[in-house]
Parts: structure tokens; C-alpha cells; sequence
């Protein structure tokens, strides 16, 4: 079946806007009504644009509108198939198709959604498959007979069978369109079904009993030939009449492409609460009847009083109905009434539609029929008072309201916030309002013209709220014509105001977003600032659809985020438009260094884990630095967080560029053994180490501390004294202060046997938490305790802790942590090092000459070899540790010339050698010059961060060439002294080339030295490489008897001198130690072993190679190289190995007597040198 033909119509522009526009008015009284009962009456308007159809976007939109596939709204197709090629089609791209009937629960239609469902085969009107470009779909683009679309607007839509048909002869518009370039308001576009009993439209409506209705339509016709449209409009309470009962009310139309508007009124019968609606065809389809349906409206008519005129003279008030020609005499009946009591009741008499009352009262009027006498509707109540002799209605207060707007935009808001009502509480609505001297009642739209041309569309609801939409390209600044609404207050009287509205030029908006870094729960400040923008309340920002807030009037908003990331964000107006985007990152309220962090930037996010998100850390993140990290972060000039936790053995390396309100740090000591600590913060105290035992499940073990000096002991084979480490005997003095690089040993007890205080409380594996807090949060108090039971004795004095009143709270942190002042800075919660901390240094008093123990005052590690460096003046170049048994020296790397090539170099038992990094809460021991008093550290040359076992500059398995290293063992306890032989060295001790042994306090401990000057115990003694043979003295300290072993190492390296043997003048024996590596013997005085043992180093031969023989067979000279001879047999091969085993030279098939090695063909050095005849091999040891 063919969609009828339609002819060309010519229209002139002008004069086709101007009979366009010319509007019928429908519900034109200003008459009160009830709520729409029509659902989606006005077809809706466009929330979104859609996509052509031939586009891409969705499925099967042609030649079946899929419904359950439209997710946005389809424009129609641009292209066609004809003659076995693309066509494009000459539509406007902005018409969009609608949503169908049938997605709105109650509505029903017998027609179908859609274009068509025949294929035609051949027809050049054909839109491609997606896949195939020879489907032969057909796609028109308006619907066939009897279908339907929702659309806003007939333009470009075309009939079959060819492309050379025409266009509808007129392009249609929503009533109340005011955008033609991009329409947004829908209406129904219909082409009648050849069966004219089919329903374009019904729904069933719940009414009351006799009330008035009035129903209404607007329709279009779009065919210029052919049947005219005719439209039925049918009332019933039986659904299944609706296609055939008589129409209550018929309109056939006559004029082509303009909205007419027709409407009747209909009064429930008594006892009827349900009808049935319906708009029907009246003629047949499929020779013209093609349509156009809108505004589809069904709302009860409200009777109001309105007070028409008093006469003082009489005490008389005249009221009437507000709209008489909505209830006209020859169809209703009126009944006034007046209220008595609670209940009212008839005025006799007054059954005409006005009335005049001569006292004072509430009075209503009922309206009816004459088959609803049982079944009235009523008015309003309006209350008359008497005042002196005249009769008086109060009146609300209605004032004018203004209001300006950009160039086609919508304008929204509430023409009655700023009206008041004359009775205090009473209700407020608006009853109508008029537009270019026509009234509307209040809940319908109106056009607004300005010298006969439409300038904007107006909906004004009872509520008062309204919409104003304008048309664009009117020239700003563009006053609209006065808007008059008239409002009604209940039991009261009536008022009137004004609405103006000014369209204003869209100005280009330049927006500047700048927001402050902040972290989740913590408030995030984001303010505009930029040219062309409306008032800051009608910005909201949005992250997503979530939105986070509206800017206050100076363009300033405060929110808070749950999730930290680097997010999006919109700026949206009053119309949801997005006028900026910009990105912002939500740093972590927490936030911890990973274990297996990949670099050491602090500010790298990837480096931190959070159960907020990803981020860095700023000024409002609290940070945890992990235990046993892979690496540990380096600070940068900016990195920031709020408070800090170090967890064991955490480092954070130029600590001294960290930006923090609080540093709390965790130290887990093993029990029954020593440390050698610092203190890592400031206004700690020895009872910070200590452990009260009333604090529930927080008991610390008993603890002892040792300060240390340096003492002379005397040797009790009658040398010169000893250079002691001596210590402080144990204290548990609980207020002893504790400031910067102040250096002190602990003992962390175990449980003894005996002991019945309940430190089990406190396992091992727990961590001192500084500062000391209990589990609450609050101060610790201390006490003295009996060592037996714990019971308290006495409690210490209150401990200053620095201006605790001073400390910033959340909120003083976040709008001051920029500019912390000293008082701020001056508490408990602050690193130690900043009490001495000035332009960089902290400076720390030292006794000259000695030896000093100083402590690590930084979180970080110190690099040993930039604290010499910075202090080479004051101190020598190596440091000491103490394990609670021996003193183990290191030696920094380039600290001396003498010392050069032996960084690294210590006499360190352990597995774990020393290291060039002193870590975090370590002390220490260095040798201070003479006359020097102070020592600096500087964290910008010496504050790193180091993690792992591989920070050490050099292991002890590594061999240094020349060093010798003398070890003891002896019940079980391991020692050793280094002997380095380096050119230049002197024999005698002198300070800064060798260095002193430090003993343990008391006798027990064995150890192990050398001796110079035949006064001087050395852990470290450099002498000359010279062509003398040398004898150093060995020494073992210990009171102790029993079987010992001296061993030696470095062996292989050492070339310095030929042979080194150790002497044993008890037992009278000497050994190679060339060819053994250890020496048993046994000790069997308590006295101290200075005279038994020694080393004797021989000096190499003066032409550099001894001459060895073998039998007469094979001899070794030095003549211009190394000279092998052979007495009786011709050599073979000759090789020589250097001291690590390494072949380094080799000759084969020789077959002569004599071989000569060039000079320059070997280093100095110590060698084994093999040759070989045809009878055998000979070794030799050689030195050049």
C-alpha cells in the first residue's frame, strides 16, 4: 500500500512564519483548573540529541524503530540506496524521533511505532545494511499508513516509492517550538490507517463525580491533497465503545501545516469515578489524512470566587465566578452558600452567578447540573469582614519580579517567594495570567510575541513556577513584553504583579579554576575567578554525575572526597551546560611507603599504598614508613605530609627538607643484650625507656643505661696504661635529658629467674613507641619500682615536654602548616636535631683529643664519608661501634693519605661487616683532634636513606693488597687486629695513621692487637713497605685461661714482604703463616700476653730475586728480566701464578737450556714460578 501523494505548495518565508504563528487560543479563559489527566499529553520534550540513523548508533532503527534499543533519541537517515549507489537526502539533520506511546504506562494506541514494516525490492528509497551495501530495506522518513513517530518535526520527511517524490508541502513545528534549528519539543506525526475505527490515542482516567472536565487537542493537517483530516474525540466509561460510540466532539480540519486547537467540556455523572478517553480517525487513510497531534488535555474545571465590587454605603459586597463562560447559565445551575458553624448551607435565593452579600461571613459558591444536584463541585471560600460599615476582603501582597537571561536559554524559577499572603499562613496560587493583552489560565503555555513576531513561550503553574524559553538569534539587550499574573489567596481576595525579563547577549565566559592540594575527608578549596560569568550560585561542580557542591557568590566551593586519585572535574551553569573541565589530585588522608617501592621519590605515587586510593603524600596525609623496605624515600624541597611514623628500621634520607606537624618513631629491640642508641627526637628523657608497670598491656622489660668515657687502665705487666672504653655504671635514673647526638648504650633485660613483675606483658618483637603515649593517647607519668615486685615507690616530677599548648591542631594545620612558628615546633613530636639546627648545621660540643661518643641525630642514615669530609679539621677519619662486648673500628674511604685504598677496612667479627652508613638512632665513637671542641652535622651532604644488607661500602671477604688480618679465637669469642703495610708509614704510632684499640670494660673479654712503641695497643697498625725486615710485637688481653687459636687472613695479597712468620718465643717456634693459616696454643696465666707472640715481616732481596736451586738442576737470576737455566735438560714449559692462584704468564715447547722473561712483562708482586723438563717440575718463589 502506497502512502498517498501529496502536491508541491509554495509558501513565501515571511509569509509562511507569519500564518504559522498565527495561535488559537485553547483554555483561553483565564480559568482555574485541576491537574493534567493526560499522561504525556504534550509528547515530551528532547533531553538529548541523538545520532543520525545512518550513523552508527544503535539498531534496526530503519526500517523497524526498535524501542528497546533506543537509548538516546534517532535522528532520521541522511542516506539512501538508489540506483546502486549512496544518495543523500536534503533533511535537517536536528529532527529527532521520539520515544513511542507505549513506553508510558496507561496510554495505548492501535497504531504502529515506526516507518514501515514491508521490503520492497527495487525501490530507490533504501537505506544499506550496516554490512551490505545491496540491501533493498525500504526507509521513508515519514510513516506509512497507519503508523505513527513522535518527532520534532515533519522536516525532511519523504513518501514512496522514489526519491522524486515530494516533501509534505509544509515543514511543521511543536506549537510552541521557539528553536527551529535544533526543535526540542515533541508531537505525535500520524498517516491514517485505511480503518478509521483505529485510536491514534486513549487512556482511562480517574474523575470525580460531577465535576467539570475540559478536553482538548491540537491538530495539523500535513497533506495538501487528498482526504482533509478529521479527528473524533470520544468520552466514555465503556472501553470497548471507544472506536465506535458517537464522538463527543468532532474537528475536521482545512488548513495545511497550522495548529488548530479544539476542546469541549464534559461533566461526570454522579457515581462514575473512571472514563475512558480517546482520539480517533473519522475518515479513512491512504489518500491524504496525514496529521499532526499535540497538547492532548484533560483537566477538571475549578469554580473560584472573584470579589467584584463593594458599596460602603450599603454594607453590601458583590462576588461572582471568575470565568462565567466556563459555566454558562444555560448548562449549570449555582447555589451560594454561607458557613454556619462548621458546616454550610444554602442562601435562599441565590442561584444566579454573581451574588451581593450584606454580612459579614465565609461564603462559597456550588456548581451543578441538573443530573448532578447530588454530586455539586465547589469553590474556593472567601472570608467577608466588617470593618466600620463596609464589607472587606483581605488581599495577599503580589510585587513584580525581574529577571534577566542569556540568549536562548531556558529561564526557570518562582514568580510568588517574594508575594505574601494578606492572612498570616494562608496558601498562595497563581489563577492566571496574561500575555499580549490575551489571559491563560495558570498550568498552560502562552506565546509571547513582540510586534507580531514570537519572541519566547511561557508556562506559569499554580505553584508559581515557570518557564520561560526564548527563540534564538534575538538581539541582546532584548526586554520581553510584560508578563501580568494575578495570585488568589485562600478565604481571601486576589492580587496582581508583574513579570519582566530581560534577555541579555551570551557573553563568551573565560573561566580560571584554582584549587588547593588537599587530601580525602579533609576540605578541598576550589575557586573561579574569570570574565563573562553569571552569579556564583549558578556554578555547581561535578565529578561524574556526582555532584560535589555549588559555589558560594564569590565563586569559592569547599568539599570533601572518600577517594584519593588524580580525577576529572566540571564546572556546570544553572542549565547543566559545562563551562570548564580541569583536573585535580586527591592526595590520601593515609598513606604507607610500599616494602618493594620502586624509586625513591617521595612524591611519586606508585611508591605509597592507601585504602583510600592512589597518591602521594602532601601536608594532610599521615605517612607510615614500612620496616624492611627495598628502598627508602629521599626527600626534595616541598615534600610535605602531617604527622609521620617510622616503623623499626625506617630511614627517610634529607630528612631535614620535611614538611610535618609530628614524627613518631618505633625502635623494637631483642632482649638481653646491649645497644649503642640515639635519641630521635626532642624533650626525651631515660624514663622514655623505661616501663611503668601499671600501664595495662603496655609493660616494658627492665632496662639499664650506660654513659660513656674514655679511661686508663694499668697494664699488669707493668707497660704504660691502656686506652679503656669505659662506661657510666648502669643507672635507671628516670629523669636524666637526653638532647641532640647525645650517645648512650642500653641494656634491654630479660625476664630474670626470680622476678615476678609481669613484663611477659611487653613479648619481644614489641615496639618503644616515642614519644610515650598509653593506649589512650594520654602522657605517661613515671615512677621508681621495686626491682622484685614492680610496685610503684615514688613518681617522677612532671617532665618538661616543650610548649605542649602550642602544638597545632587539625585545623591550625591546615591553614598554617606553611608557617609553623618556634613556640609551634617546640614539642615533644619534633625531630631532636632541629634544637641545634641553624642555616643548615647542627653543631654538637665534643672534649677535645679523645674520644667522644656521638649519636645519629637524623631519621635517616648518615654517610660516614661526608661526616669526615665536613669534619676533617675536628676528627679523624674512622668511627667505632660497640656491640656490649668489644669496640670495632671502620675506616672511611679518603679520609687520609696514608689510609688511601683502605675504605672500608674494619675490624668487625660479625658477618655483618661495618658500613660507610651509620643508621638511624645509632651512636658512635670518633677521635676528636686536639683543641677541637664541636663537631657539625650538615643533612644536606650527609643525610641519606639506605635499606637492606647491600649498603656496606665493602665486605670483609674482600681482599685488600697488603693488609694483614690477625684474628684470635678464644672461648668461643672472636677478635682481630689489622696490620696494613702502605709506603710512607712509620713503624712508631702516630695519631691519624694508626689507630689505638679501644678495650672492653674489665678483663674478661680476649682480644687481640698489635704493639708500637712498645706502649701503644693498636687495633689498626700501619707501617712501611721499606727493604728492612720488621718485627711487630702481638698482644692478648684477658684474664681468662684456656686453648686459643690466632688465625690470619690477607695472606695472598700481601706482597710487601717475602716471608711473614709468627714467632712463639714461649714454645720457641716459628710459622710460616705463608703456609699455614692458623696457630694453636694455650693459655695458662691470667695475666695479659705481650711478650710471647710477634711477627716478623722479611724484606725482599736486594737484586729482587733470591737465587734458588734444586739440586744443581734449575736456576732462577735476574738478569735484564727472569733467567731459568737448566744444568742437564732442556725445558719445556714455564709458568707463573700470581698470589690469588691465577695463571698470569706461560711458554710452552721451549726446547732449550735456557729461557729469558722480558722485563715489563710482569708487575711487582709476589709468584709462584713452575718449570718443567722432560725429568720433572720445579717450583720456585719469586718476588719482584
Amino acid at each position: 500500500m502506497k502512502i498517498e501523494k501529496t502536491i508541491k505548495m509554495t509558501i513565501n518565508k515571511c509569509s509562511f512564519f507569519a500564518y504559522f504563528f498565527t495561535f488559537f487560543t485553547f483554555f483561553a479563559s483565564a480559568q482555574v483548573y485541576g491537574p493534567e489527566k493526560v499522561l504525556r499529553g504534550t509528547f515530551e520534550t528532547v533531553d538529548s540529541q541523538g545520532k543520525n540513523g545512518d550513523g552508527g548508533a544503535g539498531e534496526n532503527i530503519y526500517p523497524l524503530l526498535d524501542a528497546s534499543k533506543l537509548g538516546v533519541y534517532y535522528q532520521p537517515a541522511q542516506t539512501v540506496f538508489y540506483n546502486n549507489s549512496l544518495k543523500e537526502v536534503a533533511i535537517n539533520p536536528k529532527v529527532t524521533i521520539g520515544r513511542p506511546l507505549t513506553a508510558t504506562a496507561g496510554s495505548t494506541t492501535s497504531y504502529k511505532w515506526g516507518l514501515t514494516e514491508n521490503w520492497y525490492s527495487g525501490f530507490a528509497n533504501t537505506l544499506p545494511d550496516k554490512s551490505k551495501n545491496n540491501s533493498w530495506q525500504i526507509t521513508p522518513h515519514a510513516p506509512n499508513n497507519g503508523y505513527y513517530v513522535v518527532a520534532t518535526s515533519t522536516n525532511g520527511m519523504y513518501n514512496l516509492p522514489s526519491l522524486s517524490d515530494k516533501a509534505w508541502p509544509v515543514v511543521l513545528y511543536d506549537r510552541y517550538e521557539t528553536d527551529f534549528t535544533t526543535p526540542r519539543n515533541y508531537f505525535m506525526v500520524v498517516n491514517a490507517d485505511q480503518d478509521p475505527t483505529k485510536i491514534f490515542y486513549s487512556q482511562a482516567v480517574d474523575v470525580e463525580s460531577g465535576q467539570a472536565y475540559r478536553m482538548g487537542l491540537d491538530l495539523a493537517q500535513l497533506n495538501g491533497t487528498g482526504i482533509a483530516p478529521s479527528v473524533a474525540l470520544v468520552i466514555n466509561s465503556d472501553p470497548t465503545k471507544l472506536s465506535t460510540v458517537k464522538a463527543t466532539k468532532t474537528i475536521t480540519m482545512s488548513k495545511v501545516g497550522v495548529w488548530e486547537n479544539t476542546y469541549f467540556d464534559y461533566v461526570v455523572p454522579c457515581g462514575v469515578n473512571k472514563v475512558y478517553i480517546a482520539f480517533r480517525n473519522n475518515v479513512n487513510g491512504g489518500n491524504g489524512n496525514d496529521l499532526a497531534l499535540d497538547n492532548l488535555s484533560m483537566k477538571s474545571i475549578i469554580p473560584q470566587i472573584k470579589t467584584l465590587s463593594k458599596d460602603c454605603t450599603k454594607c453590601t459586597y458583590t462576588l461572582t465566578v471568575s470565568s462565567p463562560d466556563a459555566f454558562p447559565d444555560a448548562s449549570y445551575l449555582f447555589q451560594w452558600q454561607k458557613k454556619n458553624g462548621n458546616t454550610f448551607s444554602d442562601i435562599y435565593g441565590a442561584t444566579k452567578n454573581t451574588y451581593t452579600a450584606s454580612t459579614a461571613g465565609v461564603y462559597r459558591l456550588s456548581v451543578y447540573t441538573k443530573t448532578t444536584k447530588n454530586c455539586r463541585m465547589y469553590s474556593n471560600e472567601i472570608t467577608l469582614t466588617k470593618i466600620s460599615n463596609c464589607l472587606e476582603v483581605v488581599v495577599p501582597v503580589a510585587k513584580d519580579d525581574s529577571y534577566t537571561v542569556l540568549a536562548a536559554t531556558d529561564l526557570g524559577g518562582n514568580i510568588i517567594t517574594n508575594d505574601a499572603p494578606g492572612n498570616r499562613g494562608a496558601s498562595l496560587k497563581v489563577v492566571e495570567y496574561e500575555v499580549n493583552g490575551v489571559k491563560y489560565a495558570a498550568g498552560t503555555t502562552a506565546k509571547i510575541n513582540k510586534n507580531s513576531v514570537l519572541v519566547g513561550t511561557i508556562t506559569l503553574n499554580q505553584d508559581g513556577t515557570f518557564l520561560f524559553r526564548s527563540v534564538p538569534g534575538l538581539t541582546a539587550p532584548f526586554t520581553v513584553p510584560d508578563i501580568t499574573y494575578v495570585i488568589a489567596e485562600s478565604s481571601a481576595g486576589q492580587a496582581s504583579a508583574k513579570v519582566k525579563i530581560t534577555i541579555i547577549a551570551k557573553v563568551v565566559t573565560s573561566i580560571t579554576v584554582s584549587s588547593e592540594a588537599s587530601c580525602t575527608l579533609c576540605p578541598i578549596k576550589v575557586s573561579m575567578s574569570g570574565t563573562g560569568m553569571s552569579e556564583g550560585t549558578n556554578y555547581s561542580l561535578y565529578r561524574g554525575t556526582v555532584k560535589k557542591g555549588t559555589f558560594n557568590t564569590a565563586y569559592k566551593l569547599e568539599f570533601t572526597e572518600g577517594t584519593s586519585g588524580t580525577f576529572t572535574y566540571a564546572i556546570k551553569d544553572e542549565t547543566g551546560n559545562e563551562v570548564k573541565t580541569f583536573s585535580m589530585t586527591v592526595h590520601p588522608a593515609a598513606a604507607t611507603w610500599k616494602t618493594n617501592s620502586a624509586t625513591t621519590e617521595w612524591a611519586d605515587s606508585t611508591n605509597w599504598e592507601s585504602s583510600t586510593g592512589k597518591g602521594a603524600p602532601i601536608w594532610c596525609t599521615d605517612v607510615t614508613i614500612s620496616e624492611d623496605a627495598s628502598t627508602y624515600p629521599v626527600l626534595k624541597a616541598g615534600d610535605a605530609c602531617r604527622d609521620i611514623t617510622f616503623k623499626n628500621g625506617a630511614s627517610v634520607g634529607q630528612i631535614q627538607l620535611l614538611l610535618y606537624r609530628k614524627a613518631f618513631v618505633e625502635l623494637t629491640p631483642d632482649r638481653n643484650r646491649w645497644y649503642m642508641l640515639s635519641d630521635p627526637l626532642r624533650y626525651m628523657y631515660s624514663a622514655d625507656y623505661h616501663g611503668d608497670m601499671s600501664w595495662p598491656n603496655a609493660v616494658s622489660p627492665k632496662i639499664f643505661m650506660m654513659y660513656f668515657n674514655v679511661g686508663n687502665s694499668q697494664n699488669p705487666d707493668g707497660r704504660t696504661g691502656y686506652v679503656v672504653g669505659d662506661f657510666s655504671t648502669p643507672f635507671s635514673k628516670l629523669e636524666e635529658n637526653l638532647p641532640t647526638a647525645k650517645g648512650f648504650a642500653l641494656w634491654v633485660n630479660g625476664k630474670a629467674n626470680g622476678m615476678n613483675y609481669a613484663d611477659t606483658n611487653f613479648p619481644t618483637g614489641t615496639p618503644y613507641k616515642f614519644p610515650r603515649r598509653l593506649v589512650d593517647g594520654r602522657d605517661v607519668t613515671y615512677s621508681y619500682h621495686d626491682k622484685t615486685s614492680g610496685a610503684w615507690l615514688t613518681q617522677v616530677a612532671p617532665l618538661n615536654r616543650g610548649d605542649e599548648a602550642s602544638i597545632p591542631n587539625d585545623s591550625v594545620w591546615t591553614v598554617g602548616h606553611n608557617n609553623l612558628t618556634n613556640k609551634q615546633k617546640n614539642n615533644r613530636y619534633r625531630f631532636v636535631f632541629e634544637e641545634s639546627y641553624s642555616n643548615g648545621v647542627s653543631t654538637v660540643g665534643v672534649a677535645a683529643g679523645t674520644t667522644n661518643i656521638v649519636g645519629n641525630p637524623f631519621m635517616s642514615h648518615i654517610d660516614f664519608a661526608k661526616f669526615a669530609e665536613d669534619n676533617a679539621d675536628s676528627m679523624y677519619g674512622y668511627y667505632r661501634i660497640w656491640d656490649g662486648s668489644k669496640f670495632y673500628a671502620y675506616i672511611s674511604s679518603g679520609s687520609s693519605e696514608v689510609w688511601s685504598g683502605l675504605g672500608g677496612l674494619s675490624s668487625e667479627t660479625t658477618a655483618e661487616s661495618l658500613s660507610q652508613f651509620i643508621p638511624p638512632m645509632q651512636s658512635f665513637f670518633v677521635e676528636t683532634k686536639p683543641g677541637k671542641k664541636s663537631l657539625v652535622f650538615k643533612p644536606q651532604n650527609i643525610s641519606v636513606a639506605k635499606a637492606g644488607a647491600g649498603v656496606e661500602l665493602r665486605s670483609s671477604n674482600q681482599a685488600l693488597a697488603d693488609v694483614l688480618y690477625l684474628g684470635l679465637n678464644f672461648n668461643k669469642i672472636q677478635s682481630k687486629t689489622i696490620l696494613a703495610a702502605r709506603k710512607g708509614a712509620s713503624l712508631k704510632y702516630i695519631a691519624g695513621e694508626d689507630i689505638r684499640k679501644m678495650f672492653s670494660p674489665g678483663t674478661d673479654v680476649p682480644e687481640i692487637y698489635t704493639i708500637a712503641n712498645e706502649t701503644e695497643a693498636l687495633e689498626i697498625n700501619l707501617f712501611g713497605n721499606s727493604d728492612q725486615s720488621i718485627t711487630i710485637p702481638i698482644g692478648i688481653r684477658t684474664t681468662k685461661t684456656g686453648k686459643a687459636i690466632i688465625t690470619i687472613k690477607g695472606i695472598e695479597a700481601f706482597a710487601a714482604y717475602s716471608d711473614v712468620i709468627l714467632i712463639d718465643k714461649l714454645q720457641k717456634k716459628e710459622y710460616d703463616l705463608r703456609k699455614t693459616s692458623s696457630v694453636s696454643f694455650d693459655k695458662t696465666s691470667s695475666k695479659n700476653l705481650e711478650d710471647r707472640f710477634s711477627i716478623q715481616l722479611t724484606a725482599k732481596s736486594t737484586s729482587g730475586i733470591e737465587d734458588e736451586t734444586s739440586d744443581g738442576e734449575i736456576t732462577i737470576t735476574s738478569a735484564n728480566g727472569i733467567r731459568i737455566e737448566s744444568a742437564h735438560f732442556e725445558l719445556e714449559r714455564v709458568e707463573l701464578f700470581d698470589v690469588m692462584g691465577r695463571m698470569v704468564f706461560r711458554k710452552d715447547k721451549i726446547h732449550n737450556t735456557t729461557y729469558l722473561i722480558d722485563e715489563g712483562v710482569l708487575e711487582k708482586g709476589f709468584y709462584l714460578l713452575k718449570a718443567d723438563t722432560s725429568q720433572g717440575s720445579k717450583s720456585f718463589k719469586i718476588i719482584l
